[in-house]
């Protein structure tokens, strides 16, 4: 996306200063989502991440995502006047971003349905060998054993 931006900053943004805010905006989303990403990442590996921090962060990069797609798509002169890079990274941000939203909310609903609202944003099974079976075990009631 970067050097879709580049490209488009040296040719379109000396006809139109429109394009090129929403240009800027594009790459502006862009490194919030990467660095959104890189916290959410932090959390998880220090086991911080909440399942209702792992909504709101989602939902906050996808909430910026929808007026990306917007913007570059959309409005007078849309800022991907081309079939490019950043035409493609925008939507493809957008659809990933609203997969990750929706399945944080269908874990938040399955973590607060139980009761829990601090429960942790971690891997909720692991294998382990029992016997010639491969089982998984929940690590959040490890008293359940679902074979397969």
């Amino acid at each position: 996306m970067t050097a879709a931006a580049s490209q488009f900053q040296s040719g379109a943004c000396a006809h139109s200063s429109s394009m090129c805010s929403r240009n800027a905006y594009a790459v502006s989303v862009g490194v919030l989502g990467m660095l959104i990403s890189g916290t959410s990442i932090g959390l998880v590996a220090f086991n911080k991440m909440t399942l209702l921090m792992e909504l709101c962060l989602s939902s906050l990069i996808f909430f910026f995502n929808i007026f990306a797609v917007g913007f570059v798509t959309f409005g007078d002169g849309p800022a991907a006047q081309f079939v490019s890079n950043l035409y493609f990274s925008i939507w493809i941000g957008f659809v990933l971003c609203l997969l990750l939203a929706i399945d944080s909310f269908k874990d938040y609903m399955k973590g607060h349905s139980g009761g829990d609202e601090d429960t942790k944003a971690t891997p909720t099974a692991s294998p382990e060998v029992v016997g010639n079976k491969l089982s998984v075990v929940e690590e959040r009631n490890s008293e359940d054993v679902e074979e397969y």
